[in-house]
């Protein structure tokens, strides 16, 4: 596989190329791998996802934006804070979010979990919906880096 960025609309969009290999193997001929399909990376997202909200409009352009979280938290704060949202979003539901170490999901209060950044940071969250039970939870709200 392999990706080419495209630009459009001053976002950069990436695009993935599959490759099918039609039976050639290793020693076949450069121009035997066909291209197949390119579409976006984010219309491929297959099944449910969670849900992130934040609590302003200001907030979720800072969470956003690597650039503006970078400013604000610094380069090693903001790589891990930006893999923590991406490990939010791809699980269907807080069940499937990892409660041991790097990542270490903490049940706070009712309803508030955590997930460790860099000691002794930690990017703080609240389950939407009033449910209370990890694997009905399908949208969380970010409060916090503390």
């Amino acid at each position: 596989m392999a990706g080419f960025p495209t630009k459009s609309n001053n976002s950069v969009t990436h695009y993935v190329t599959l490759f099918s290999s039609n039976g050639c193997g290793r020693r076949a001929a450069p121009n035997c791998t066909s291209l197949k399909k390119v579409f976006p990376i984010a219309k491929r997202i297959i099944g449910p996802i969670l849900l992130i909200l934040f609590g302003s409009a200001a907030e979720q352009r800072l969470f956003s934006t690597a650039e503006l979280l970078d400013r604000r938290f610094g380069p090693n704060l903001s790589k891990k804070i930006k893999s923590r949202l991406l490990l939010l979003r791809a699980a269907p539901n807080l069940t499937m979010v990892p409660t041991c170490q790097p990542y270490r999901l903490n049940k706070i209060s009712r309803g508030e979990y955590t997930l460790d950044l860099l000691p002794p940071k930690v990017l703080r969250f609240a389950a939407e919906g009033g449910r209370t039970q990890q694997s009905m939870i399908k949208a969380v709200k970010i409060l916090a880096v503390e």
